[in-house]
């Protein structure tokens, strides 16, 4: 004799159970697990933050570079004629120099006992025509430039440039390009 199981019986019961265990096993994985509390930790030392608020800088010009007259005297070579930062004027041979020299001079003004960078890039002087005279500028004792505790400070550039016996006579003139930045 052949017997079924009905609906409601223990045997269905027992099959409903089993399915719910398993489902139930299924999910209860790591994702349903309660979290993990601990107590939050701080650092031993705490970190700080700063900020330094500096004034603009302000660059003035207090006086032009001046290499005075020059004289080609029977030149043969490339011939060196350099002011110094202090005013002086160094004249190679084959050349006389006179007149008034003297070398740039500068102002600046920002943030009390902060360094400053000078920048002088060289520039080109341009004569009568197309002729031009490259300008190589030196300021190694401004840079770096610590402001005063006013906030002020000066420099003062000087160079060089190189006269050939083919230099065309005349004026020659250009800007020379002078910048400063917080160090």
């Amino acid at each position: 004799m052949t017997k079924y199981f009905q609906v409601g019986t223990k045997m269905d019961k027992f099959t409903r159970l089993s399915a719910l265990a398993a489902m139930t096993a299924a999910f209860a994985g790591p994702a349903f697990a309660a979290p993990v509390t601990t107590a939050p930790v701080a650092a031993a030392t705490p970190a700080t933050a700063t900020a330094q608020i500096v004034d603009p800088l302000t660059l003035t010009k207090r006086a032009d570079l001046n290499f005075g007259t020059l004289i080609k005297n029977l030149m043969t070579a490339t011939r060196t004629v350099t002011i110094k930062e202090d005013g002086t004027i160094i004249c190679s041979s084959e050349l006389l120099c006179g007149g008034t020299t003297s070398s740039a001079a500068f102002d600046v003004l920002g943030s009390a006992n902060q360094v400053v960078k000078v920048y002088v890039a060289s520039s080109t002087l341009n004569g009568p025509g197309i002729a031009t005279l490259l300008f190589s500028p030196t300021a190694a004792s401004a840079s770096p430039l610590t402001l005063s505790s006013t906030g002020t400070g000066s420099f003062k550039v000087g160079g060089s440039i190189d006269v050939t016996p083919t230099t065309t006579a005349g004026i020659y003139s250009g800007n020379m390009d002078v910048t400063v930045d917080y160090n």
